[in-house]
């Protein structure tokens, strides 16, 4: 099971802050967050991921601390960012390699199926920057879907994807939960299927509960 613990958190740049937590605990689960654009999704899920530098406080992930563990911190979680995928040069199975190389619960079959049900064989050896938007982040999604990390992390997934696509994502995110992993999805969508066991909407610094209709979200 999965633990993601906010002490003491501020994430500000220098004319806004983006949000301010004196003590947050995330435990194994779907975990939505909702906003306004520019309301700070995408920079407090890049926090979280250990991949936006400045913060104050503690992040604390089963107990490592990213501040004085990043890496052994960053090997527990995947990310799928929702801006151009990183290192565009290379190609899929590349990824895919360096991913067993990092991280430890890494399953080769299980990506390999994530392929398939991406309709994506045939495309893991050619470069991401000659592949749509689209297709590389699936590509990524199979990856985090085989990455057997604890804390999956996803900014704007469903973007580009198409509806056959988004079948696979929210089936992928429900056995990352039946494994006891925590996912984080920031999205201004509401899930297809999945039903998120915390809604909170960020907005003015802080994080809000949401109850009720999906309506309410945003």
């Amino acid at each position: 099971m999965s633990r993601l613990e906010l002490v003491g958190l501020s994430i500000a740049y220098p004319e806004k802050r983006i949000l301010d937590c004196a003590h947050l605990t995330f435990e194994a689960g779907l975990v939505w967050l909702t906003g306004e654009n520019g309301s700070g999704k995408s920079s407090a899920l890049r926090t979280l991921a250990g991949a936006l530098p400045g913060y104050r406080g503690t992040l604390r992930l089963n107990g490592v601390e990213e501040a004085s563990h990043p890496a052994a911190y960053r090997r527990q979680l995947f990310f799928c960012d929702s801006d151009e995928v990183p290192l565009p040069w290379l190609v899929p199975s590349q990824w895919a390699r360096l991913a067993a190389e990092v991280l430890p619960a890494f399953d080769e079959a299980a990506w390999r199926a994530g392929l398939d049900a991406f309709r994506l064989t045939g495309t893991e050896r050619q470069p991401l920057d000659e592949l749509s938007l689209g297709t590389g982040r699936k590509h990524f999604l199979a990856l985090s879907f085989a990455s057997g990390a604890r804390l999956l992390l996803f900014d704007e997934p469903y973007n580009a994807l198409d509806d056959l696509a988004c079948e696979v994502l929210e089936a992928g995110m429900a056995r990352a939960l039946e494994r006891g992993a925590l996912v984080i999805v920031a999205s201004h969508r509401r899930p297809r299927h999945l039903v998120p066991a915390r809604v909170l909407r960020i907005g003015g610094g802080v994080l809000h509960p949401v109850t009720g209709q999906f309506s309410g979200w945003v």
